[in-house]
């Protein structure tokens, strides 16, 4: 039989101020990454919560740049306001 856990809110390592982060724009230019969603992609880099993602670009200076490696990144919230899932909604 399953039994009832507390979930537990887990969060990422923090992000110090005193980081110089780049924005998502600084990054696809230095990268050279030509993708014009590049910058909506929060979880890459996030302008306006850096606490909020995935902070790869190191890594990708590093030379790892995802072949054989495994990411996740869990949202457990739903924006049931947003054009595309408004209408996928009956209030």
């Amino acid at each position: 039989p399953q039994t009832l856990r507390q979930r537990v809110k887990r969060a990422p390592p923090p992000i110090s101020p005193a980081e110089n982060l780049e924005t998502a724009s600084e990054a696809a230019q230095r990268l050279g990454i030509h993708d014009p969603l590049f910058t909506k992609q929060w979880h890459i880099v996030n302008d306006d919560y850096p606490e909020h993602m995935m902070n790869v670009t190191p890594l990708w200076d590093m030379g790892i740049t995802g072949k054989g490696v495994i990411t996740a990144l869990v949202d457990d919230g739903l924006d049931y306001t947003s054009d595309d899932l408004a209408a996928n909604f009956v209030g």
